[in-house]
């Protein structure tokens, strides 16, 4: 695998909505096409989660179109970071809540490095595609 591919899917596992899967490189366009030819469903936040309850299957019809669309795959070793954000914002004192978003290509991830909490990802090479905000909702 080449240290950026231009085009990755990452997958997660959310407890709400199964296998979650974020396209994003320079070319993260190839990644969203073979993620809709292999069925996953684009949700609001602009992730894609699996057409059914079966992970396994979703995932072999997934890699073989992300190959032919020059696309790599990993597997994240954390959970979605959605179902994180959620968490947190449930603990917070008052009504809080978070919201996912992705940042598909790596030039628009730069500008985020002073912001993070844990930037692990980032500082090693390897954008995260994806961000939580939270807000207060009584704002």
């Amino acid at each position: 695998m080449p240290p950026n591919p231009p085009a990755e899917i990452r997958l997660a596992y959310s407890r709400a909505a199964g296998l979650v899967a974020i396209a994003h490189g320079e070319q993260y366009r190839w990644a969203n096409t073979a993620l809709e030819q292999a069925g996953f469903t684009k949700r609001d936040d602009g992730s894609y989660s699996t057409p059914g309850p079966d992970v396994r299957a979703a995932a072999a019809k997934l890699l073989p179109l992300a190959q032919r669309h020059h696309a790599t795959v990993g597997v994240s070793p954390r959970p979605f970071l959605g179902d994180i954000a959620d968490r947190i914002a449930a603990r917070l004192p008052g009504t809080w809540t978070a919201q996912v978003e992705i940042y598909a290509h790596p030039v628009w991830q730069g500008d985020l490095l002073p912001w993070l909490w844990d930037g692990g990802e980032l500082v090693l090479g390897r954008g995260g595609p994806a961000g939580a905000i939270r807000g207060d909702a009584h704002q």
